[in-house]
């Protein structure tokens, strides 16, 4: 018995704490002064020199990161897809790359890239036949494709290009809406 009465007078303080606290928080709310109207709010348009310039680079553009060189030389999309794939997907688009090492050690080329579509979904790896994927030994380069899949329509595509080997975090960010 006294173990229910105890609980009864723990709930009935813990309830005139919660009312006691939102009371102060309604009286607080009405003290302060309802805001005044507002005029119209007048929106002006950058002109066109002042609009913040794409800073990604473009086709044939080149951007080196550890000494590693990349080239996107084009994008396309291609009716291409995997056989029998266990994903379909809306659009497959196709990148032309070149590597070129300029370091002292071999660099894995071909999974350093990736796409994000409309600045918010990341497309997948694609690994298409022929799809650019090897070593390249110092002092040499190498030219090939890359895949990438995604669904949904495609208003603006990035190619983020970060090395494997890469130990300072730096990236490149590359248009590649297809032309």
């Amino acid at each position: 018995m006294k173990r229910l009465l105890s609980l009864f007078i723990l709930t009935l303080f813990l309830t005139a704490c919660t009312i006691d606290s939102s009371e102060d928080k309604n009286t607080q709310k009405s003290e302060t002064p309802a805001p005044e109207p507002t005029e119209e709010v007048k929106t002006e348009t950058l002109p066109e020199e002042e609009v913040p310039e794409d800073d990604r680079l473009q086709f044939g553009e080149s951007a080196e990161i550890d000494d590693i060189e990349l080239t996107i030389h084009d994008a396309e999309f291609t009716k291409e897809r995997i056989p029998d794939h266990f994903e379909t997907f809306e659009y497959v688009i196709k990148l032309s790359v070149t590597y070129k090492n300029n370091s002292a050690v071999v660099f894995p080329a071909g999974r350093d890239i990736t796409i994000t579509v409309n600045d918010e979904t990341e497309a997948t790896y694609y690994d298409m036949e022929g799809t650019l994927l090897q070593d390249v030994n110092q002092g040499e380069s190498v030219t090939g494709d890359i895949y990438y899949a995604f669904n949904g329509q495609p208003e603006k595509i990035t190619a983020k290009f970060e090395p494997l080997l890469n130990t300072e975090g730096e990236h490149t960010l590359f248009n590649v809406f297809p032309e």
